[in-house]
C-alpha cells in the first residue's frame, strides 16, 4: 500500500486490515479459478498463465492486459519460456483469453469527475454477501444482467 501512496501520507490501521481482509477473501477466488483452468487442461501444476486467465475469466480484463504483457516482456527479457505446455500464447483461440501478441496503449487518464468501478458494474458490496459467498457468482450474475 505505502508503495502507491504519496510519500507523506499515513495509512490507518484499519485501512491495512482491510485490505489484509480482501485480500484473504480474493486469493482464494482466484486461485480457485486458476486451478479450475488446470482441470481442464488435466494438469497439476498452476502457472502464471493460469492466473492471468483467471483474472479474465473474473472479469478483470484491464488488469490482464497489463500483467499479460508484463509477463510476456519479463519473459523476454528474462529469456525464460514457459513451463507448461498452456500458455497465454496458445490461449489465443480460448474466447476469453487476453490478446498477448498484441501491444498494450495505455489507457487515457480518466475524465474528471469521473467515478471509477472496478468490476462488472451493479456488483453489490461484497460485505453484505457474507463470509462464505461465492462473489464470482455473484458478479457473473451482475455481468449477465448488465449485458440483457
Amino acid at each position: 500500500m505505502r508503495h502507491g501512496s504519496p510519500p507523506n501520507s499515513k495509512i490507518a490501521g484499519d485501512a491495512k486490515e482491510a485490505v489484509d481482509n480482501c485480500v484473504a477473501e480474493f486469493s482464494p477466488v482466484l486461485i480457485r479459478a486458476a486451478v479450475e483452468e488446470c482441470r481442464q487442461d488435466r494438469r497439476t501444476t498452476v502457472t502464471s498463465d493460469d492466473l492471468i486467465l483467471a483474472l479474465s475469466n473474473l472479469g478483470f480484463d484491464d488488469s490482464v492486459r497489463l500483467l499479460a504483457l508484463y509477463l510476456r516482456r519479463y519473459r523476454e527479457i528474462e529469456g525464460t519460456r514457459p513451463r507448461a505446455r498452456h500458455t497465454l500464447m496458445v490461449a489465443l483461440e480460448h474466447p476469453t483469453a487476453p490478446a498477448v501478441e498484441a501491444e498494450v496503449q495505455s489507457p487515457a487518464p480518466p475524465s474528471p469527475g469521473l467515478d471509477l468501478q472496478l468490476g462488472p458494474p451493479q456488483v453489490r458490496d461484497v460485505t453484505e454477501l457474507g463470509p462464505h459467498a461465492d462473489v464470482c457468482a455473484v458478479w457473473r450474475a451482475a455481468d449477465a444482467a448488465a449485458a440483457a
